[in-house]
């Protein structure tokens, strides 16, 4: 009985020092991936059904800043203020590889959640806004095996 209870006693600190381990490993994938490309597919028509073109028409000048190195707060930061265009990009895209700025979980209020990138689009009023799932089933996003 004696041994079971130090076994259990240890167990608790393996498990810790393995949650602090994945943690951290976790938290520097999401940071590096950030500046990395992403290489877009090919759309089934004139344009892409699951990416999108979204330039600001009205800039706030209180506009939020966001963690440029992390992409954290990206969304509320470039949406939260302002009024956009927003459109289907176009063909001519295929095949781009654009630095990606931030990737999101979003949700609606019906409870739906998404993950979606925001990929650099060289104009600073506009970003490229990608549903992630969706485009890579459709193949509107290259994806490596």
């Amino acid at each position: 009985m004696a041994v079971y209870l130090n076994i259990k006693y240890y167990m608790k600190y393996w498990i810790i020092l393995l949650f602090a381990t994945c943690n951290s490993l976790f938290a520097q994938e999401d940071a590096s991936l950030v500046g990395d490309s992403m290489f877009l597919g090919q759309p089934s028509g004139e344009s892409f059904t699951k990416v999108f073109y979204m330039e600001k028409t009205r800039i706030d000048p209180n506009t939020a800043a966001y963690d440029t190195l992390t992409g954290a707060g990206f969304h509320d930061a470039f949406f939260g203020k302002g009024d956009f265009d927003a459109k289907e990009l176009g063909a001519e895209w295929a095949g781009k590889g654009l630095a990606l700025l931030s990737i999101e979980l979003l949700g609606d209020k019906q409870g739906n959640v998404r993950y979606v990138a925001f990929l650099n689009s060289g104009n600073p009023l506009g970003v490229i806004w990608v549903e992630l799932e969706e485009a890579a089933r459709v193949g509107e996003l290259q994806i490596e095996e």
